[in-house]
């Protein structure tokens, strides 16, 4: 699992191609649904409002407690 922080980004949007591409799961953090329906036609497939919902527990509950393998922060 790839968590690319500020997936509507200029970089986090090329992450999750980039790393779905290489056949990655990628989990996703914006601010709006509409940035979060973009990230998922990018290819990421956990999507995490992070104004709404606590990112580390998302993580932690779609995988099970193993959380993600590589964590990209560009703030």
């Amino acid at each position: 699992i790839l968590l690319v922080h500020g997936g509507g980004s200029g970089v986090g949007t090329a992450a999750i191609q980039v790393a779905t591409a290489l056949g990655a799961t990628v989990a996703t953090t914006a601010g709006s649904s509409e940035k979060l329906e973009r990230c998922a036609e990018l290819g990421a497939s956990i999507l995490i409002n992070y104004r709404e919902q606590n990112f580390a527990e998302v993580i932690r509950e779609a995988t099970g407690g193993h959380g993600a393998d590589v964590i990209l922060d560009i703030m």
